[in-house]
């Protein structure tokens, strides 16, 4: 898949139509944020496609899979109320499983 193959398929997915004539144009690049609650977490979803060779910026270790181009994603899940140090390990497990769920489910989606 090409970096422009990715880059329209993450726009059509995460945008709709109404938006893309809010906005006008073609995209040439994109970017998104989502903040959303999902159960007893505040979750941010921020990520966009990656074109040849600029993984390196963002990640420290070499890999084939960014050689024409890949996809950045960033999942914070957090919880700033009602927090009990005893509950800390228990609610880091449930973010780590959450977030594996939501990376596969993207990624899947896209065909990656």
């Amino acid at each position: 898949m090409s970096f422009d193959q990715l880059n329209r398929l993450v726009f059509e997915r995460f945008f709709t139509e109404k938006a893309h004539e809010l906005i006008g144009g073609r995209e040439t690049d994109l970017q998104f944020i989502i903040d959303l609650n999902e159960g007893q977490f505040h979750v941010r979803v921020s990520g966009g496609p990656l074109h040849e060779d600029e993984a390196g910026k963002y990640l420290s270790f070499e890999s084939d899979h960014f050689k024409h181009c890949g996809l950045f994603l960033d999942i914070d899940y957090y919880k700033t109320k009602n927090l009990a140090h005893s509950s800390i390990p228990r609610l880091l497990r449930e973010a780590i499983d959450l977030t594996w769920v939501k990376v596969e489910k993207i990624a899947s989606e896209l065909g990656l």
